[in-house]
Order: structure tokens, then C-alpha cells, then sequence
């Protein structure tokens, strides 16, 4: 029988960005819960420039703070060039997006991937 465990853990940091899964709405968090309390303490110093989904709309990037659903990642730009939004509305999701439940859905990794696939060919 063949072990289809996963040996390493999916790489989910880039040098570039962070990525915290996380509503953009600062009203969803309930502040009595501490990782909550944390993520909406950074949301409110401005910690993040935007959110993308990971689920159902994959690729959709909307304002921090806008009204949507949880299936986001908050993304912190920390490369020096400030372009991670730009590469981000320009990836071609489809390449990586798998089914969940019927819904489109891509992972931490795979975004890291095709970022860095993107940022290669392009930049």
C-alpha cells in the first residue's frame, strides 16, 4: 500500500507577503475570543492591504473592511517594490483551483506557487 501522507508541511509564507485566513469585515470578530481579539486589533492598525479569496470566488480581491463572506486571506504587502496586489489581480486562478464541496478552492501553497510562477515570467 502506497503512504499518501503528506512529510512536509505546505509551505504557506512568501518573503514577499503574509497571509492570514481571516474575514476583511472587522464587524464578523468576536473580540471575547482571543484569536479573533488578534486579528481584529491588526486589522484596525492597518496591518493589511487588501483580502483574497480562497474559496468559491477564488482570486477575488476586495478592501479590508468590506462586508463578504470568511473564505479570505488578509495579505500584507511586504515586498520592497509594493506590487503583490498587482500580481495578484493578474494570476490566472484557474490554473491551480481545485473543487470543495462544489466550490472552487486553492490553498496557501498553491497561491505561493503561482505567485512565484507569475513574478518569474513577468516581472
Amino acid at each position: 500500500m502506497n503512504n499518501l501522507r503528506i512529510k512536509r508541511r505546505p509551505k504557506n509564507r512568501h518573503g514577499d507577503f503574509e497571509l492570514v485566513r481571516g474575514n476583511p469585515c472587522l464587524e464578523a470578530y468576536n473580540l471575547e475570543k482571543k484569536q479573533d481579539r488578534k486579528i481584529a486589533t491588526r486589522i484596525r492598525q492597518g496591518d493589511f492591504d487588501f483580502a483574497i479569496c480562497y474559496w468559491g470566488n477564488v482570486g477575488r480581491i476586495v478592501e479590508v473592511g468590506a462586508l463578504d463572506s470568511p473564505s479570505y486571506y488578509l495579505v500584507r504587502d511586504n515586498s520592497e517594490d509594493q506590487r503583490v496586489r498587482e500580481i495578484f489581480e493578474n494570476i490566472d486562478w484557474k490554473a491551480k483551483v481545485v473543487l470543495n464541496i462544489g466550490a472552487a478552492q486553492i490553498q496557501p501553497d498553491e497561491i505561493i506557487e503561482l505567485y512565484d510562477k507569475y513574478r518569474k515570467e513577468h516581472c
